[in-house]
């Protein structure tokens, strides 16, 4: 799967923000490849969110 481009930070896999991972999103419960490592703001706690 190919990462999805930001408008706003074209170097998200660079600086780390994105990681290579098999953890299943936590939000569309789909297995992306690709997990945020950054804050995450939500109401409940919220690890694996996709990128």
């Amino acid at each position: 799967m190919e990462l999805q481009k930001f408008k706003y930070h074209s170097y998200s896999f660079k600086t780390a923000s994105i990681k290579q991972s098999e953890n299943e999103c936590e939000v569309c419960k789909q297995q992306k490849g690709y997990v945020s490592t950054s804050p995450i703001y939500a109401v409940e706690n919220v690890d694996n969110i996709c990128s």
